[in-house]
């Protein structure tokens, strides 16, 4: 079997792979351990005042064994005022100062769980448009769900628009070769995104 990096102008040939360390943070980096009237505060806990508090361990171990960007991908974001929730994938450090319940907590404001249902008339339409889109026309269905928009406002507040911005993206003719996932990314972005 080949080596797949042959050839890859990109990568170096007989160069050993070491991990990346950030530790050139600047002596002066630091953020301010105090109590404001901004503060975002879930059960009586000042989290601000705890993200502060993270993003200067953060500073911390940056300054004495440096931050490992395969590893420490939470505190390399602190550094930039992000605080990276993903339910049970926390560092260590996250849990030391936040807690786990804490850190739930604040996943849980940040992204309520919503409750999503279709009207049924208006999936039966949706189906159509997709119908349309796949057996005739991209224009065909397009000019069916414009139709539809007009003479159904529930259709439009249940994804009538969004079907449309995505109709929109598809190409108008066929496509005769299979599209590489660069050129779909790259020609047909997600309105949904």
């Amino acid at each position: 079997m080949d080596n797949p990096s042959m050839g890859n102008p990109f990568i170096e040939e007989g160069v050993q792979d070491y991990p990346i360390i950030i530790n050139d943070i600047p002596d002066e980096l630091s953020f301010e351990d105090e109590d404001s009237i901004d503060d975002l505060k879930i059960r009586e806990i000042n989290v601000s005042r705890l993200f502060r508090q993270y993003q200067n361990q953060s500073i911390k171990i940056a300054k004495t064994g440096g931050l490992f960007v395969e590893s420490n991908v939470h505190e390399i974001l602190s550094l930039s005022s992000i605080l990276l929730l993903n339910p049970g994938s926390h560092s260590k450090t996250m849990i030391d100062i936040f807690s786990t319940s804490l850190l739930d907590d604040i996943y849980q404001q940040a992204n309520p769980p919503q409750q999503i249902e279709l009207n049924t008339e208006c999936e039966s339409k949706l189906r159509k448009v997709i119908k349309k889109a796949i057996k005739e026309s991209r224009s065909r269905a397009t000019e069916f769900l414009l139709r539809e928009l007009t003479n159904d406002q529930m259709l439009n507040e249940n994804l009538g628009s969004m079907f449309l911005e995505c109709l929109k993206k598809l190409p108008t003719t066929k496509i005769k070769n299979e599209p590489s996932e660069t050129t779909l990314i790259t020609n047909y972005p997600s309105t949904t995104l």
